[in-house]
Parts: C-alpha cells; sequence; structure tokens
C-alpha cells in the first residue's frame, strides 16, 4: 500500500514533533500482509484513485510532470481559496 501527500515548496516539512510522537495523530496500522489492521482517528476511506480534472489536473501526465511543465496549475496548493467551490463538498 502506497500513502502520499501534497508537498508545497513554498512551505518547509518539519517532522521532529511527529517522529516524537511515533507518527501522525490519525495513522492506519498495516499488517505484515499489507492489509489495514485498524485505524486509529476517524472514519477511514480507501478507495481507488481519481481524476482531478476540477483542479486542472489531468490523467495524461505524472502530476509532478504536469507540474514541472506549467507550475502555475498547482498554485491551488498554497492559495486553496482560488479553488474553495471545490473543497466545499472534496473527497480526496
Amino acid at each position: 500500500m502506497t500513502f502520499g501527500a501534497w508537498c508545497d515548496r513554498e512551505y518547509g516539512f518539519e517532522y521532529d514533533g511527529v517522529r516524537a510522537h511515533k507518527g501522525l495523530a490519525w495513522f492506519p496500522v498495516i499488517s505484515e500482509n499489507g492489509e489495514i489492521e485498524n485505524y486509529i482517528g476517524g472514519e477511514l476511506i480507501v478507495k481507488s484513485p481519481e481524476i482531478y480534472t476540477q483542479l486542472g489536473i489531468g490523467p495524461e501526465k505524472p502530476i509532478y510532470t504536469q507540474f514541472e511543465e506549467n507550475t502555475e496549475k498547482f498554485v491551488f496548493v498554497p492559495q486553496p481559496q482560488l479553488v474553495k467551490n471545490v473543497w466545499k463538498n472534496f473527497i480526496p
């Protein structure tokens, strides 16, 4: 199982606090065979990847390639208010 996250170069990732607590507040516990054994926190939704055309991201190329070719396409990451209508009922 693979987990991912958006990365915004305008901000740094500081993991010291996360490491000190031995992980995030909500995290899955994965068995040796790759299955989720339990989930500490809220409701966990498991689903296939989605195509986010509403954010201008197409399925034709990897996301990072799209970013390299057009960084302006991803200005919504540090400025989420630009696509506030998308976030209203957004399910990742």
